[in-house]
């Protein structure tokens, strides 16, 4: 999931290291059904949080419109 993220690429093409690209993402579904994900983002959020002595939980969020780009489609 850090690979697929970190290098902006898809499933397949995933490095050889990583085993066949089938079976790392079904392996990956897993456990985003599961809840598994999710709930290891949160743990990581609230550990990091707590290491830069902030609340374990952001209190607010905040979307910078100038960064989100926007497309219109035709009818």
């Amino acid at each position: 999931m850090f690979y697929v993220t970190k290098n902006d690429c898809f499933w397949r093409d995933l490095p050889n290291d990583f085993g066949e690209w089938k079976r790392v993402f079904n392996y990956f579904n897993r456990l985003k059904h599961r809840g598994i994900i999710e709930d290891l983002m949160n743990e990581t959020r609230t550990n990091i949080r707590l290491q830069v002595s902030k609340e374990s939980s952001p209190s607010i969020g905040i979307i910078d419109s100038q960064s989100v780009k926007t497309r219109s489609f035709k009818k």
